[in-house]
């Protein structure tokens, strides 16, 4: 039987050109989306974060402490838009929306696409090794 994957297009705030997309189980949380766009972005280290919903709704977690909110349990549908913030050693702000609901019988969270290139801190800023 097929697991229901949210599919998610998510972009830097300030650099449109530069997008990830990933696809999330329904019965997963905002912080395997967390996780997914870690991985998606190749950023080191675990950084506090946020989503803000259109709808006004925010969710904040923190390195030990993620959004335990299933992604079934937030009504979101294809077109939603979610803001996303990472307050790491500079502040990542993330456009977020929805591109589909769909029958997926792939391992999830999983990177879908990767679009633009990421120049990110040395990984000992970013806390990474020393």
């Amino acid at each position: 039987m097929s697991a229901q994957a949210y599919v998610f297009d998510a972009r830097l705030a300030d650099d449109s050109g530069m997008s990830r997309t990933v696809a999330v189980g329904s019965d997963q949380t905002l912080d395997d989306v967390h996780g997914a766009l870690r991985q998606a972005f190749e950023w080191h280290g675990d950084f506090p974060y946020a989503f803000r919903l259109d709808d006004g709704r925010e969710y904040a977690g923190a390195p030990g402490e993620g959004v335990d909110v299933a992604l079934a349990g937030l009504g979101l549908r294809s077109g939603d838009r979610l803001e996303h913030d990472v307050d790491g050693p500079e502040e990542w702000r993330f456009a977020v929306t929805v591109l589909d609901v769909r029958p997926d019988d792939e391992p999830l969270p999983r990177v879908l696409e990767r679009y633009g290139e990421i120049a990110l801190e040395p990984e000992a800023e970013l806390g990474g090794e020393d």
